[in-house]
């Protein structure tokens, strides 16, 4: 009776500070619903700052539909991983991770050959406004990316740092080309792809504080 006591005692102990737990919601229906906000909040800020003048006639352009379409998968595929490696098995699913960075190398071979065509010279350094239209842009997304991936448990926090930059950052591209007229590669890099990468440094640089277990 006494043995009997004792180990009740000791399953009362080991159980008696749990928890009941939500269930996470399969990755997919994660992934989808937050790409689609973070692609709405996008459309709305950058229609508060103004489309550029000559939008209609960019579509028009096979280069600019492509790149907008390829930053656009690069969003989505990426927002898909992150959502995966929320799971610490990612389900068995880690081609996932290979799709964004295809995607990405893809469009970085685009400026690559632009910049040969167009050469490249660091303009005149100064805080131009498509810096902080980008951040108002990802921002708040960026925010709520991180805040929803940290109740996941990952076991690639630098994965994790990369596609979430990724999904929100190529969103954010998109709201720049629709909203600055400026097409040469050396205003492109400089104010809106640099202030991203930045970003992405200093989100891997703290990856594994950000998604500690």
């Amino acid at each position: 009776m006494e043995q009997r006591q004792t180990i009740d005692d000791v399953i009362d102990g080991l159980s008696g500070d749990l928890q009941p737990v939500s269930v996470m919601r399969h990755p997919l229906s994660r992934a989808l619903p937050s790409a689609m906000l973070c692609a709405l909040y996008v459309f709305v800020v950058s229609f508060a700052i103004g489309f550029r003048a000559d939008i209609s006639d960019k579509f028009d352009e096979p280069l600019f539909v492509t790149e907008v379409l390829l930053s656009v998968f690069i969003a989505v595929s990426a927002a898909m991983a992150s959502s995966w490696l929320c799971v610490p098995d990612m389900r068995g699913q880690k081609w996932l991770l290979a799709a964004p960075a295809v995607l990405f190398a893809c469009m970085s071979l685009i400026y690559m050959n632009m910049t040969f065509a167009q050469g490249y010279e660091v303009p005149h350094l100064e805080w131009h406004r498509c810096v902080y239209q980008g951040f108002y842009m990802v921002g708040l997304p960026l925010l709520a990316v991180l805040v929803m991936s940290r109740k996941g448990r990952t076991t690639h926090p630098f994965w994790m740092s990369l596609n979430n930059t990724l999904s929100v950052s190529m969103m954010g591209w998109v709201g720049l080309r629709f909203t600055c007229a400026a097409d040469d590669v050396d205003h492109i890099f400089t104010y809106h792809f640099f202030p991203f990468v930045v970003v992405g440094f200093l989100l891997l640089l703290f990856a594994r504080r950000i998604y500690r277990w």
